[in-house]
């Protein structure tokens, strides 16, 4: 008996674990954060601070995402400015997902896209995906432009 209340508590706190990241109140001030930590061009790891713990429950590499996409992000900034950040299309798809995607534009007028997603449970909205790149595919793809010859 004893052993099976043990493994009851090992598997609530498993589950619980599992819902422990916090949803986001305000999808338009959680973007005002990000788009922020862009513009300061990832100051005081501003990335890593507004991303963490706001990923849905199923997202089991959360950390590396939020790391790959951060270094990714720095890299392509390197010495130079942001110019600004061109809000690309929302998408909301069966009103549990919904995509917003970014033009990023540096001081030299190079672009990098990026793209987040996020996932509604049980009522309450958390980020799924965090993807960007400056290749002209991805770009394009962002604004729904066709490829041209």
């Amino acid at each position: 008996m004893l052993k099976k209340a043990v493994f009851c508590l090992s598997l609530l706190a498993t589950a619980s674990s599992a819902y422990s990241n916090d949803a986001i109140a305000y999808k338009d001030e959680f973007e005002n954060q990000y788009v922020q930590c862009i513009k300061d061009k990832l100051a005081e790891g501003c990335w890593d601070k507004v991303f963490s713990g706001h990923f849905d429950p199923w997202q089991t590499k959360e950390k590396d995402l939020i790391s790959k996409s951060q270094t990714a992000l720095s890299a392509w900034i390197g010495k130079h400015d942001i110019y600004k950040v061109h809000l690309g299309p929302k998408e909301t798809k069966g009103e549990i997902f919904e995509n917003r995607a970014y033009l990023i534009e540096r001081d030299d007028g190079q672009l990098v896209g990026i793209r987040i997603g996020f996932r509604q449970v049980k009522g309450q909205w958390y980020v799924s995906e965090l993807m960007g790149s400056p290749d002209e595919a991805f770009i394009r793809s962002i604004i729904n432009m066709p490829k041209l010859k």
